[in-house]
């Protein structure tokens, strides 16, 4: 029985290990590899140092003074603009930097540092652009890339609560972020942080 249960652990280990090797984009940068990132036909090198390579065009994402990407964290595209989200670390701490780029003018738009890691897939809706990390959700203008509004101190200790954030969903005046359970909690079910579009007030967690 032990042996069948030692061989079932390494079958997994083996499985999950696979999985991280076949994705380029996580953790590559302690691999001392660049990133294949394609999003629908659009295909992006992305190296640790915040080199961005597409379509021949060399673009540089300016990072915080000795932070290099750690992982691709999201991407979408948007008629003719390109958006990411990116993990950040100095390998002592991390955060996110959010990218707008033009594939017809193959430039950066605009490069904004969201202070939190764990960050949740980007929604886009309209001109607005919804985030959440660890203990903190916000709001960008998805034209410039400038700060609407941010919540921020969400993050539970004794209940391990809001450590993380799936997609964020519009709802009539509201934002909702709908917790990604990235740890345990001590508590059964989903949480989420709602808040109003427009003021950023917090309607309910």
């Amino acid at each position: 029985m032990k042996k069948i249960f030692a061989l079932f652990i390494i079958l997994i280990s083996s499985s999950v290990f696979a999985d991280w090797m076949e994705d380029p984009c996580v953790l590559f940068n302690e691999k001392g590899t660049k990133c294949t990132y394609t999003i629908d036909d659009v295909k992006l090198i992305i190296s640790p140092n915040g080199e961005v390579v597409f379509n021949k065009a060399k673009l540089q994402v300016n990072l915080p003074e000795h932070f290099e990407i750690e992982e691709v964290r999201d991407g979408q595209i948007f008629g003719d603009t390109v958006f990411l989200s990116l993990a950040i670390t100095d390998h002592e701490s991390g955060g996110t930097v959010i990218i707008s780029m033009s594939l017809q003018n193959k430039k950066i738009n605009w490069s904004r540092e969201f202070p939190a890691f764990n960050s949740s897939p980007l929604l886009i809706h309209e001109n607005e652009l919804y985030i959440g990390g660890i203990g903190r959700v916000a709001k960008y203008s998805a034209l410039d890339g400038k700060l609407v509004w941010e919540l921020k101190g969400l993050y539970e200790r004794e209940t391990q609560a809001f450590n993380g954030f799936n997609k964020p969903v519009i709802s009539g005046d509201s934002v909702e972020f709908p917790e990604s359970k990235v740890s345990t909690a001590k508590y059964s079910g989903i949480r989420k942080v709602v808040v109003n579009r427009k003021t950023g007030k917090l309607v309910s967690s």
